[in-house]
């Protein structure tokens, strides 16, 4: 029953990987070419920027067209991201002290930073709009007032007190005297005043304007841009698989003999036969300039490993062949093949006859 369970999980994993991979749109660009004698074929995708790199990973390695083998050989991404634009106009106002043009233009400020759902520009004073409204505040009156005092008068008499005064540059009137006896002395039998002290208050007004202030008022215009995002153009080129001599076998030195040992050796070579059946994935290595079957492997859950592999490789190219059983079984599924920690995805696409594949890895 867990077996089971972990087989329909491998299956469901398998489906919703194959689904991922149809999400990207192709735009049915199909441009083939030939360079240097060699034919290509590219095709082209549109993928959002943020599936991007799914996309990368999940890249075929090799596709067949009107039975035709390509390989992968490039990737191109190019951007499609556009600018729009708006025009953009205010208008500012401020009250100052002066109507000098400069100062104005200072107060202002020639430029006005603008950003707004996700347009970013710059408002621009223009000049020519400059208005400037006057304003008259009008005036008040400030008093300017002083007491002075006058002593040793001979009498209590305004001729001995002076009627006006100069003070901060203005000249105050005398508006009231008080008078104040300091000194007396004796007539008869009567006493009289012999000296006296004037209090003298002086005042007068004068009047303060206030000075003008200004309204002031022009037009920024300017042109705002966003940046818009675009998915993503991807182009992925394929080049064609010359045919060439069938490979050549190369015998493999461990597990394709099963010894046969006495008394228990019936259940040894049943157990080593059926191991080998399962075997049912040719794999062969790109060996000066011809593939060589380097052995068999097991397909499991999926996956594919070639580290044992790693002592008969010249280089890191492979070829992987599948049997007709296993064509029909992984149709439109993704077979993963793998050697040490690297990685490369495969998704059958034919259930006719055999499938083999190329890959680096």
């Amino acid at each position: 029953m867990k077996f089971s369970k972990k087989i329909l999980v491998v299956l469901c994993n398998l489906i919703l990987l194959n689904v991922a991979n149809q999400c990207f749109a192709s735009t049915n660009e199909n441009v083939v070419y030939s360079k240097d004698g060699i034919n290509y074929i590219d095709k082209v995708y549109s993928v959002e920027q943020a599936e991007e790199k799914d996309f990368i990973k999940n890249i075929e390695q090799e596709i067949t067209i009107d039975n035709i083998k390509y390989i992968y050989a490039d990737t191109k991404i190019e951007n499609q991201d556009t600018i729009e634009s708006r025009e953009i106009n205010t208008t500012k106002t401020c009250v100052i002290n002066t109507n000098n043009r400069e100062k104005i233009i200072e107060t202002l400020g020639k430029s006005i930073e603008y950003n707004e759902d996700g347009f970013i520009g710059t408002y621009i004073l223009d000049e020519n709009t400059i208005n400037i409204k006057t304003h008259n505040n009008g005036y008040y009156d400030r008093l300017i007032d002083k007491t002075v005092e006058y002593t040793e008068l001979p009498k209590n008499d305004l001729d001995y007190v002076p009627k006006q005064i100069t003070y901060e540059g203005k000249t105050l009137d005398l508006l009231s005297t008080k008078w104040d006896e300091t000194a007396t002395k004796k007539i008869g039998d009567a006493t009289v005043g012999a000296e006296y002290k004037a209090i003298c208050y002086y005042a007068t007004t004068e009047r303060i304007y206030r000075p003008n202030t200004y309204t002031i008022t022009a037009k920024y215009t300017g042109v705002a841009e966003k940046n818009v995002l675009k998915p993503l153009k991807i182009t992925i080129s394929y080049k064609e698989v010359k045919k060439t001599e069938e490979p050549q076998e190369l015998k493999e030195k461990d597990n394709d003999v099963i010894p046969v040992l006495g008394g228990t050796s019936g259940i040894i070579i049943f157990l080593g036969a059926l191991f080998l059946f399962m075997k049912n994935v040719k794999i062969y290595n790109y060996q000066n300039g011809k593939w060589v079957y380097v052995g068999k492997a097991l397909v499991l859950k999926g996956k594919i490993k070639l580290d044992r592999f790693r002592n008969k490789e010249v280089t890191n190219k492979y070829r992987i062949e599948l049997s007709k059983a296993l064509t029909r079984k992984y149709k439109d599924k993704t077979i993963i093949v793998s050697k040490e920690k690297n990685i490369v995805k495969q998704i059958i696409h034919t259930i006719n006859d055999k499938f083999d594949f190329e890959i680096r890895i």
